[in-house]
């Protein structure tokens, strides 16, 4: 079995690779929301910057129709598509990497949220269990 970039396993990085299908989309229409939703998860500002630019040759193709700039956006975008997809598979194993850290911090944060409301709710330390003596008046 071929060793992946994560300690999550194979399984979990084809998972979250399924980002990686935006860029196949026909002319990059969507290669811009695939490097947008890689920079939400990983609050990676280079992959956001990716995103607007890719997004800016999409747009660049849209506005100039019906235009003699047409032919020479719909060229730039089709080489924007191919650079995109070489793009995303080359920032793969680094967004794994990094979304893996971020799932990490966000597991430790919540069983440090576990263990303090176990010591908020155990009055006697973290058992649980407190010596309750009942007296008839």
């Amino acid at each position: 079995m071929a060793k992946g970039y994560t300690n999550e396993g194979t399984k979990w990085e084809f998972v979250h690779s399924f980002w990686l299908v935006f860029t196949w989309v026909p002319f990059g229409f969507l290669s811009w929301f695939a490097f947008i939703y890689i920079a939400a998860r990983t609050k990676q500002g280079k992959w956001l910057f990716a995103g607007i630019g890719y997004a800016a040759a999409v747009l660049l193709a849209a506005f100039t129709a019906r235009t003699f700039l047409f032919d020479l956006a719909m060229k730039a975008l089709l080489i924007v598509w191919i650079i995109s997809i070489i793009h995303a598979f080359k920032t793969r194993a680094e967004y794994l990497v990094r979304l893996e850290a971020v799932y990490r911090i966000k597991r430790s944060n919540m069983n440090d949220l576990r263990e303090e409301l176990i010591h908020e709710q155990a009055p006697h330390g973290p058992t649980g269990t407190s010596k309750v003596t009942l007296t008839k008046k």
